[in-house]
């Protein structure tokens, strides 16, 4: 179902439950860091860590995604122009959520740090100032495999259609391959721009037109 913060409120610890979970698991592995080294490590890990009673370069771990920043990143990203969905069980639990909103090319230069952006997007899609970004999407380990995803995407996409917005832009990680940048590349979206950095961050982008996650 569509999520809005102002009539699902009670469900909002729930879908950040769910999207610190999503993300403890591999192939992200973002359950806990070290603020020393920067060090992190998932959910797999946890008779590593337990064995080290959490404690690395003689500090305690610390959580990759607080409670704190995930409520954050919604309050922040989840508004009216925002397309959000929740997927839920019968039962009421929140398993899976997708969220992506307009925004100007400058805000997006100035939210993701590339400079880059508006002569790459330029050259490929004209006069699009106004792009949609696809900020998350994830469903937890236990319910992959079903669709859950797919349809997920497929809602938001038709909803930022309905917004007139023409291109697409994702931040993914690109080695080891992720499970989004594979998602994504598979349907047609390229790479506008590249980070260099240790996590091999990339910038893929496609023109909406078209484009359907219900087909492979």
């Amino acid at each position: 179902m569509r999520f809005d913060l102002m009539y699902h409120r009670h469900l909002l610890s729930q879908v950040v439950d769910c999207y610190r979970n999503v993300f403890a698991e591999f192939p992200w592995d973002e359950w806990k860091k070290c603020e020393v080294c920067g060090t992190k490590w998932g959910i797999s890990s946890l008779e590593v860590l337990s064995g080290a009673n959490y404690m690395h370069c003689g500090q305690e771990v610390k959580d990759y995604h607080s409670i704190q920043r995930v409520l954050e990143q919604i309050q922040d990203e989840v508004r009216a122009e925002t397309s959000s969905w929740i997927a839920m069980t019968e039962y009421g639990q929140v398993v899976g959520f997708a969220w992506a909103f307009p925004i100007t090319l400058d805000a997006l230069v100035a939210k993701l740090g590339r400079p880059d952006l508006p002569a790459t997007i330029s050259a490929g899609w004209d006069h699009q100032n106004r792009i949609a970004y696809l900020s998350e999407i994830g469903v937890l380990k236990e319910f992959q495999r079903r669709g859950i995803a797919t349809r997920l995407a497929q809602r938001r996409l038709e909803e930022q259609r309905d917004q007139d917005l023409r291109v697409g832009i994702v931040r993914v990680k690109r080695t080891p391959p992720s499970v989004t940048y594979t998602w994504y590349s598979k349907r047609g979206f390229q790479l506008v721009s590249e980070y260099g950095d240790l996590e091999d961050r990339v910038i893929l982008a496609r023109g909406l037109q078209g484009l359907s996650f219900e087909r492979d």
